[in-house]
């Protein structure tokens, strides 16, 4: 059906217009509105089940602050919290958290104040950032980096007396201790999503060589020197604190490099920087060579705010029926506690946290756990179907016809169906998604190496049914690669999923093009996300509107639309099927061909349209006050088998009825006033009014929400018909087009038939529809 294709197209693109044009996701203080990049999709935005997040710029703001740091096993902070200021505790052991003054005192006297030293040169030197003078003040400097942490560190090591201030190509300058000090940068190895980390080869100012090296503290930890290490211990507990509070952390390492070492691996960075083919790949192993037994400094912390709302945001997600898996790579503690501060996570929650070590482990780990939530829902869903228990003559029949029922409106597909009365695939895993599970919530957290073995193929799908069976999932310590096979997992295996993966950064691109949609925040890290996303928004918050309102919105119009669009187009087109019986299937036609080309193009046209864009099953404030009427989208009340056979066989009947009825009404012997007799063309015409009027109060009928245009499509297409009819039946016969309606139009606005007909057929026709929908 051309008509269908091009009316939803038309629907959906405005649509689209419509979120593009929403001033509640304009996010003025970037002067940024949402975006609508495709309008293909607009409908599933209506039916999402999962959400994959990424937590920084997508939760948080991306706007970076370097708050405290751990240096040679003590902790230092901007502002030390009044519970956690430095003490003598029992043992006469000094602990607890030292302010920034204290440590630039120990810069200088402390016994760490050569650690201290090299923490802060690798802060100032071990980096990509470029200086820029302000224009209006030239003593302040704007740096420009290519990460918001990257930013943070460089401008908090400023507070430590070390200040950035140029960069050649091949040294950087830094002011410290009075005077400008140049650090020559022999290399750069910089960092990716698979190595977690960056390190830089610098000659200091005496002529020594040394390697700094900052990253994720999992890296780091590996590559560290056995002996000579004496603050790992400590640094590993700040750490812990540091995620307990939400923290970002990053570990900082270095190591001194002799001439001969590096004069015989940079001849190896050489070569692999000037390689052609996989080029990344042998310099991310040139820099495997050289960052080992290095010496543990310390590590930094750096605060991330949660974005306006996200708590809230989420919450309501939640009460919608939408699960959320977060996707970061952040540390664990990290993660977790975000996900406490947003509401992800609750105290209700129990949290199964995955940490194996190996595929055997994690599989077992995966496994037991599975079986435990089996047995939990065995025994809920018995108790539930006790409790729901009647009894009394032909109860057994009822329940099995309503079980076919819901069966058959579940399956999407023939060819699904197929399967299941085959018995094809009952070896295969299935997922429902709309599966109530009224048992105790859990949350899974699972890290990057454990995921990895959860991913194998033998895993796989333990570890997607567990997952499923939660209330949230959080995943940390990930690889852009990793969030991508997890959304793709979800996709490919949970039936009839709709699947939504939401980013801000390059890194987050691949998991949004794995994602049936995808939704792209305009952050502080580029453009990357929202370019290749479907809706582009500025903050996260505006996620509640986009899926609630417009999502359930737009998938109650397009149902509606096709729905409506084959109801009357079938109603039509089966007047001229009872019609062959009578004609003795010679294939003679009811209607003028002319008036059955403009049915759908002018005559029918604004109805569907009126339902596409204009409809509203319920307001806005009601969406957004009862998110639990998202799942009606989720199970797909308003589209499926079941309402199309209802739909389809509704138009069987209304066809069938009004032609009987004006059958009965206009007999073969019937006679006009001027003494002829009724023939096919009058008759095909008084059809073609009533189907008109018909399919017309049909769409009045569906229509939950009046308007102006709603009012011109009802009004302007029935009036439009009874005026344009008779001047065109009058016309066209003249210019020899359309003979067949010469001297139709006279006889029948005379005929009384005709109005007692087109007023009282419809009507009885819709009677069962007005008393039940």
């Amino acid at each position: 059906m051309v008509f269908l294709i091009v009316t939803m197209d038309f629907v959906k693109y405005y649509i689209a217009s419509l979120i593009s044009s929403d001033l509640d996701m304009y996010y003025e203080p970037a002067d940024c509105p949402a975006t609508a990049r495709t309008s293909s999709l607009v409908e599933e935005l209506g039916q999402v089940d999962f959400i994959f997040s990424d937590k920084t710029g997508t939760l948080t703001c991306n706007v970076m602050e370097f708050k405290m740091c751990s240096i040679a096993g003590i902790a230092y902070a901007e502002v030390v919290p009044e519970d956690k200021k430095a003490h003598t505790d029992e043992r006469g052991k000094l602990s607890g958290m030292f302010d920034f003054k204290t440590l630039l005192r120990n810069a200088e006297t402390h016994e760490t104040a050569d650690v201290i030293s090299d923490f802060c040169i690798l802060l100032s030197v071990c980096h990509t950032v470029i200086p820029e003078r302000d224009e209006n003040d030239g003593a302040n400097i704007i740096y420009q980096a290519s990460s918001p942490d990257e930013g943070a560190l460089v401008k908090g090591v400023q507070l430590l007396g070390y200040k950035f201030t140029t960069r050649r190509p091949k040294s950087v300058t830094v002011e410290h201790s009075g005077y400008a000090h140049e650090y020559e940068v022999l290399n750069i190895c910089e960092f990716n999503s698979t190595r977690k980390r960056m390190s830089a080869v610098i000659r200091m100012p005496d002529g020594s060589i040394k390697l700094y090296v900052k990253g994720a503290d999992t890296v780091i930890m590996e590559r560290l020197a056995k002996q000579n290490n004496p603050y790992v211990d400590t640094t590993l507990i700040h750490l812990e604190d540091y995620a307990n509070d939400g923290l970002r952390t990053l570990c900082l390492a270095y190591r001194e490099i002799s001439e001969s070492e590096y004069a015989e691996w940079s001849r190896i960075y050489d070569r692999a920087a000037t390689t052609i083919n996989n080029r990344s790949e042998a310099l991310d192993q040139a820099a495997e060579m050289i960052e080992r037994n290095l010496i543990l400094l310390g590590a930094t912390a750096i605060e991330d705010k949660l974005q306006d709302n996200v708590p809230d945001t989420i919450y309501t997600l939640a009460r919608a029926g939408i699960k959320l898996w977060v996707l970061t790579g952040d540390r664990q503690e990290t993660a977790i506690n975000i996900g406490f501060s947003c509401k992800l996570l609750t105290e209700e929650m129990t949290i199964l946290v995955c940490n194996e070590d190996s595929f055997y482990d994690t599989k077992v780990f995966l496994q037991e756990k599975l079986e435990y939530f089996r047995k939990m829902l065995s025994q809920a869903e018995a108790e539930a179907a006790q409790a729901n228990k009647y009894t009394g003559f032909g109860a057994t029949v009822w329940d099995r016809l309503e079980k076919t029922g819901e069966w058959i409106a579940k399956s999407r597909t023939v060819a699904s169906v197929w399967n299941k009365l085959t018995g094809r695939g009952d070896n295969e895993l299935f997922i429902d998604k709309d599966r109530v599970i009224e048992i105790e919530p859990f949350a899974l957290v699972i890290d990057g190496r454990t995921l990895e073995f959860a991913l194998e193929p033998d895993c796989k799908m333990i570890f997607l049914e567990l997952a499923c069976l939660c209330k949230a999932v959080v995943c940390c310590r990930v690889s852009p690669l990793q969030k991508a096979l997890v959304v793709k997992l979800v996709k490919d295996n949970v039936d009839g999923a709709i699947t939504l993966a939401i980013g801000d950064g390059a890194n987050d691109v691949g998991m949004i093009q794995a994602a049936h949609l995808g939704v792209g925040i305009s952050g502080v890290e580029g453009l990357q996300a929202a370019r290749s996303a479907d809706v582009a928004i500025a903050q996260f918050k505006y996620l509640q509107k986009l899926l609630l309102v417009h999502g359930g919105w737009a998938y109650a119009r397009m149902s509606k639309l096709v729905l409506y669009c084959f109801y009357k187009n079938i109603t039509l087109y089966l007047v001229q099927f009872w019609f062959a019986f009578d004609n003795g299937f010679s294939g003679q036609t009811i209607f003028e061909s002319w008036m059955q080309s403009c049915y759908n193009v002018m005559f029918t046209l604004l109805q569907p349209v009126a339902l596409g864009i204009f409809d509203q099953f319920v307001s806005a404030r009601m969406l957004d006050r009862y998110p639990q009427l998202y799942r009606l989208g989720q199970r797909s009340e308003f589209y499926n088998n079941k309402t199309f056979v209802f739909w389809v066989a509704n138009s069987f009947l209304h066809s069938f009825m009004i032609y009987s009825l004006l059958k009965v009404a206009t007999t073969e012997s019937q006679m006009l006033s001027d003494g002829r007799v009724v023939n096919i063309w009058l008759v095909g015409m008084i059809l073609y009014t009533i189907d008109i009027i018909l399919v017309t109060l049909k769409a009045v009928i569906t229509l939950n929400t009046w308007t102006w245009f709603t009012r011109l499509a009802v009004l302007g297409s029935m009036v439009g018909w009874l005026v344009l009819f008779p001047i065109y039946g009058t016309v066209a016969p003249l210019i020899n087009l359309s003979t067949e309606l010469y001297g139709i139009p006279p006889i029948m606005y005379s005929s009384g038939v005709f109005w007692f007909s087109i007023i009282l057929i419809p009507v009885l026709v819709l009677v069962r529809d007005f008393v039940w929908k």
